[in-house]
């Protein structure tokens, strides 16, 4: 390929390959194609030195509503950048009709100049076979959904027919109606059974369920004629765990009872003194009171609070508070008259825990 000292102006006549093949082509390719071949036929310092070149032309030629384009920075997109600059260029002499006034771009190597048969011809009809894959692809596509489409209701209809099989067969099994039967038990037992034509006799040996052979039976007049045999079947046993599962007894949790002194004139003492306590629920308070503020009002009445902490509420608005108390100040605490108006005192629910083994719920397991 020709190098950037190529462009050189040489009389009337200027020495450039990318410009002489682009005036020569510019009316004859459609713009898609000419910037393809040109991008992939020049290196981007022949671009460069091309779109230079076209630029002092134009400027030359002194034309109207042509805008020059600009400097390039180095970068992935620059040699496409530069293509649709020089194409561009190109446009704008056309609409100015000043194609004839250019000077003649020739070039020195004849290999410098892509092939007539690469962009008319093996070019072209590369993109027609891709154009013509597609198509065959979205055919392809279109084919494949409607197999698809089909084999899906095919299935469909299959499995109706199995359920209308799997029907007939259930309305098929003959049930206990006068002496046309199915049991379960001994095949010897069971044909004594029907040339005795003992209904009770069959019932019996259904209940029985003794070890196993599934026999089906068709009534032939005086008798029954054995037509199916299915293999053995053992008895289900139950497990332990199934048989014993209702008569096992919930486990209770032992709660050891519990003894306070109560001698004052013992030599031993006691660690701390061990008070009563009452859990209370204090509920409907405005949302701007803080447990502080319900503490230092407990604590101005006399009351001594063991603990005190916000609990969940489903009312909307409001909040309670879960109050332990000496038991002391019980009759302090539950006098409505230290309260504001609606505020709403009841005693604490302590939730039943369940057992981890039976699942079961019991008083011995309540928090106290």
């Amino acid at each position: 390929m020709a190098g950037v000292d190529t462009c050189t102006q040489e009389g009337f006549l200027i020495v450039s390959e990318p410009l002489c093949y682009l005036k020569c082509k510019f009316k004859k390719l459609n713009i898609k194609t000419l910037k393809s071949v040109v991008h992939d036929f020049y290196r981007a310092d022949e671009i460069t030195a091309a779109k230079e070149l076209m630029v002092q032309t134009v400027e030359k030629l002194a034309l109207d509503k042509v805008i020059r384009p600009p400097k390039r920075k180095s970068g992935e997109n620059k040699i496409r950048l530069e293509v649709d600059d020089l194409i561009s260029l190109f446009q704008s002499v056309d609409e100015n009709l000043a194609l004839d006034k250019l000077p003649h771009f020739v070039a020195k190597n004849v290999d410098n100049i892509p092939s007539s048969n690469i962009e008319n011809g093996d070019l072209r009809s590369i993109i027609n076979r891709l154009d013509a894959m597609d198509n065959n692809h979205k055919v392809n596509i279109e084919i494949i959904k409607l197999d698809v489409a089909s084999t899906a209701d095919l299935i469909k209809e299959q499995q109706k027919s199995l359920k209308n099989i799997q029907a007939q067969f259930d309305l098929s099994i003959p049930s206990f109606v006068g002496k046309k039967t199915a049991i379960w038990g001994n095949k010897q037992k069971v044909n004594n059974i029907f040339r005795n034509n003992s209904e009770s006799d069959v019932r019996s040996a259904m209940e029985e369920g003794d070890s196993v052979q599934n026999a089906v039976f068709v009534d032939k007049g005086d008798s029954f004629t054995q037509v199916v045999s299915r293999g053995k079947q053992k008895r289900r046993r139950l497990t332990l765990s199934q048989e014993d599962s209702t008569s096992i007894a919930p486990v209770t949790k032992f709660v050891p009872k519990s003894f306070v002194g109560t001698n004052n004139h013992c030599t031993l003492k006691a660690a701390k003194t061990l008070k009563k306590k009452k859990v209370y629920l204090l509920g409907n308070v405005s949302t701007d009171e803080k447990i502080e503020d319900v503490s230092d009002w407990m604590k101005q009445l006399n009351i001594e609070v063991v603990s005190i902490f916000d609990v969940k509420t489903k009312f909307q608005n409001t909040q309670s508070f879960r109050v332990c108390i000496d038991a002391a100040s019980d009759d302090i605490f539950t006098n409505m008259d230290n309260w504001p108006n609606d505020v709403i005192i009841r005693q604490w629910v302590h939730k039943e825990k369940k057992d981890k083994m039976t699942g079961n719920t019991g008083a011995e397991n309540i928090v106290k």
